[in-house]
C-alpha cells in the first residue's frame, strides 16, 4: 500500500531537523503539483527535476530571445552603416564634382590667358602688316590722281616705319607726326585714312578674354 506524503514529512522533521517554515514552503510547492504527483517513486527528485527543466527552458528561451534581438540590432546597424556610407559617398562625390568643375574653369581661364599672351602679339603684328599694306594701296590710288599732294601721317613710330617701307618712292612727300595712338592716320588732301587697328585690337582682346 502506498504511503501518504505527510508520513514522509514527519520523518524529515524527526531525522533532519527541518523547521516548520521549511515544511510550510515545501507543502506550498507540493500543493501546486498535479494530484497524485507524490505517490510512488522519488517525488523530491522529480520536483527538482521539473524545476531544473523549467529553468533550462526559460534560460534557453531567454538566450534565444537575446540572440534574436542581437541579430536584429546587427541587421539594423548594417542598414544604417550602408545608408550613412551611401550618403557620405554621395556628399563627397558632389564635392568632388564641384571641385572638378571649378578646376576646369580655372584651367580654361589659365589657358585663355596663356593663349592671349602668346597669340595676341603675333595676331596684332600680322594685322598691322595687312592694315598698313592696305592703307598704302589706297594712298597710291589717291596719289595717282594728285601726285603733288603732301601726305600728313600721324601715329606711333613703329607703324610709320612699316608704312615708309611699303610706300617706297612716295616717302619724299610724307610729313610725319608721332603720337601715342595705336592707329596710323594718313591725310590726303581733305581725306583721312586710318588703319583701324585700335578698334580691331580691342575686339580681339575682348574675344580672347583679356
Amino acid at each position: 500500500m502506498t504511503r501518504g506524503i505527510n508520513d514522509y514529512l514527519a520523518d524529515f522533521t524527526t531525522d533532519t531537523g527541518v523547521t516548520t517554515k521549511d515544511l510550510q514552503d515545501m507543502q506550498e510547492v507540493i500543493s501546486m503539483l498535479p494530484k497524485g504527483y507524490g505517490e510512488g517513486g522519488d517525488w523530491v527528485n522529480r520536483v527538482f527535476e521539473a524545476y531544473e527543466n523549467g529553468f533550462s527552458e526559460g534560460e534557453e528561451a531567454a538566450k534565444s530571445g537575446a540572440d534574436e534581438r542581437v541579430k536584429k540590432m546587427r541587421e539594423e546597424l548594417d542598414v544604417e552603416l550602408i545608408e550613412r556610407e551611401k550618403a557620405f559617398k554621395e556628399g563627397e562625390g558632389e564635392k568632388l564634382k564641384e571641385a572638378f568643375q571649378q578646376s576646369l574653369v580655372e584651367i580654361e581661364d589659365r589657358l585663355s590667358k596663356a593663349v592671349s599672351e602668346i597669340l595676341v602679339p603675333f595676331i596684332e603684328e600680322s594685322a598691322r602688316d595687312r592694315a598698313v599694306t592696305s592703307l598704302v594701296q589706297v594712298v597710291r590710288r589717291q596719289l595717282s590722281e594728285t601726285p603733288e599732294v603732301v601726305l600728313e601721317v600721324a601715329g606711333p613710330e613703329h607703324l610709320f616705319d612699316l608704312f615708309g617701307k611699303r610706300v617706297g618712292e612716295l616717302s619724299n612727300t610724307i610729313k610725319f607726326s608721332e603720337n601715342s595712338s595705336t592707329d596710323l592716320v594718313v591725310k590726303v588732301s581733305d581725306m583721312a585714312l586710318s588703319t583701324g587697328l585700335t578698334e580691331w585690337c580691342e575686339e580681339l582682346r575682348s574675344t580672347l578674354g583679356e
